[in-house]
């Protein structure tokens, strides 16, 4: 038969375990439950305001290519390139 101090230790031991278990499924509840308000009150999370700040450079660094072009850039069919010629559409 066991020893009684072995027993208590094991049931130690698997209660601390179980403990910490549960720990690590509540806090990631919480986590989960917050980030949820968080986007239903319309906040964004870190990686897209990264992701929406690179765009913003990415536009703003071709925009300056355009300004700084030797011959103007026109869509074609603006009117600006004195294209009198109407085109077919597709």
């Amino acid at each position: 038969m066991a020893e009684p101090a072995s027993v208590a230790r094991n049931v130690d031991e698997a209660l601390l375990q179980w403990a910490g278990e549960e720990s690590s499924r509540m806090s990631e509840r919480a986590s989960e439950n917050a980030s949820a308000v968080l986007r239903e009150l319309g906040f964004v999370t870190h990686g897209e305001y990264e992701d929406l700040e690179l765009r913003v450079a990415q536009l703003e660094h071709r925009l300056r290519l355009l300004e700084s072009a030797t011959t103007p850039v026109t869509l074609q069919g603006d009117g600006a390139a004195g294209d009198t010629e109407p085109r077919s559409t597709l």
